[in-house]
């Protein structure tokens, strides 16, 4: 008895294995077919010029917060100093 069961298990195993065969081998052909609507028809054209790094905006901006940094402790230290 104990070996029937065996041989059903076994037969059923044996299906799974196939249909997962099965479905591999649909998937390799769906996705052969749609690999031919990927190839690059015109080859993309390279900007002349960077757009990035901005060296120039990039030190302007840099410039401009630091100093504004720079002008806020200043006067907040001016004005501790006033009050001491």
């Amino acid at each position: 008895m104990e070996a029937n069961y065996r041989n059903e298990d076994y037969q059923t195993r044996e299906m799974m294995v196939q249909a997962a065969v099965q479905s591999v081998e649909a998937a390799r052909v769906a996705a052969d077919r749609q690999a031919q609507y990927l190839a690059t028809s015109v080859a993309p054209v390279r900007p002349e010029d960077p757009s990035y790094p901005r060296k120039f905006e990039n030190s302007l901006l840099s410039f401009l917060i630091f100093g504004g940094v720079y002008l806020i402790m200043s006067l907040t230290a001016s004005i501790l100093r006033e009050e001491v």
